[in-house]
């Protein structure tokens, strides 16, 4: 969510009675990464001059093998401490919104936030095993909080009949100008995204963070976690162009397909638009099956598991490339029968959503197994 690295230490020391913590909250950025916004804790003491921000959204990009890390999931994060100035600069920069929000702790809950982050901040503690969903620099900054709380709990678990999934938590934030991402993303998360998030859960997300800190309230009180955020800083960067629906394009690539097949019924023959354009489908689409089996088995990431578009994006497929001229019956039915599956839990959205968009791939999937089908039994 920020990718800040500050490797300045600070000493550790005793806050006066002026010092406060407060909760930064950033807007999106235009870069992907960016889009779901960050968090960070702000410890500001002007008496002993120390005003300095917690962020664990950073990483090392020197890590060995960086790159396959952080695909599987298992690249370390660490938290990073950076001067508050030094902070906001950052953002001043990339024209992204930053809004504070003062925490209303005890002096002694304050101690006890400022004595474990120093502690975080130790080599041996300042990295974890970072996960978007679960474990991020919301949900750490979260647990900070709770931990640092005497005789009271702010954050609760429970989860209402209203409450959304994590796919559902995700869409808004891409809604118009980021649809192909929103689309490619669906594709490869998994049915574990589509339980309902608990309220705790939906602060993985900075703003749900924000918003609840300042809305919840103390078990039996009035007396909310922090104020009203304040906007220090406001959104100055470049808006996004509206992306074109991939819904419209894969439509449109079903009809195409939809007249080279009618064609190819007519002729009783295979042309060699439809060999190259039945070449570019499968690959596209054993390409889709190779990353979501990648995802599912091969990496660490919570929610890319049980993923059912594997279903209609099936590496049987990779069969179909390699063996169209002499692959029976067996496999095309096989696929046809999963794509057939796909479709009845695109249909009711259980047990996994499974995107819109995909409905005309699997169309044209399929009526390019029926022609191949036919093909077979003709020749």
């Amino acid at each position: 969510m920020m990718l800040l690295l500050f490797s300045g230490a600070i000493p550790a020391q005793k806050l006066s009675d002026s010092a406060f913590a407060s909760l930064i909250t950033c807007g999106p950025g235009n870069d992907f990464y960016t889009t779901f916004g960050h968090t960070a804790l702000r410890i500001c003491d002007s008496a002993r001059k120390t005003d300095i921000v917690f962020n664990y959204g950073t990483f090392d990009f020197n890590t060995p093998h960086f790159y396959l890390k952080f695909s599987r999931g298992i690249l370390q994060y660490q938290l990073s401490i950076s001067h508050f100035n030094s902070f906001m600069a950052e953002y001043v920069y990339e024209g992204r919104a930053v809004s504070e929000q003062r925490l209303l702790l005890t002096q002694e809950e304050l101690e006890r936030l400022y004595d474990a982050l120093m502690e975080n901040y130790l080599p041996k503690n300042r990295y974890y095993p970072y996960d978007f969903f679960i474990d991020n620099c919301a949900t750490r900054v979260r647990d900070q909080i709770e931990s640092a709380l005497v005789g009271r709990h702010f954050y609760r678990s429970e989860c209402g009949d209203d409450n959304l999934s994590f796919r559902q938590l995700l869409h808004p934030p891409m809604e118009q100008k980021l649809e192909w991402w929103k689309f490619g993303i669906d594709l490869v998360l998994g049915a574990r995204c589509d339980r309902k998030a608990t309220t705790l859960q939906y602060m993985f997300l900075p703003e749900h963070l924000m918003v609840q800190s300042d809305t919840g309230r103390f078990e039996g009180t009035l007396q909310p976690l922090a104020e009203p955020p304040h906007q220090m800083l406001p959104e100055r960067r470049e808006e996004l162009s509206d992306s074109f629906p991939p819904d419209i394009v894969l439509w449109a690539v079903l009809l195409v397909y939809g007249i080279l097949s009618l064609s190819e019924l007519l002729k009783k023959r295979t042309t060699c638009i439809g060999k190259v354009a039945d070449t570019l489908l499968y690959t596209a689409t054993s390409l889709l099956s190779l990353l979501i089996v990648f995802l599912w088995f091969f990496t660490a990431h919570y929610c890319t598991k049980w993923n059912l578009n594997l279903l209609w994006a099936n590496p049987l497929f990779i069969c179909m490339l390699f063996r169209r001229k002499r692959s029976g019956i067996a496999i095309p039915l096989i696929l046809y029968i999963c794509c057939g599956i796909s479709l009845f839990i695109l249909l009711f959205q259980w047990p996994q959503a499974i995107p819109m968009a995909a409905l005309p791939l699997m169309f044209t999937l399929m009526l390019r197994l029926y022609v191949s089908g036919i093909r077979n039994r003709v020749s």
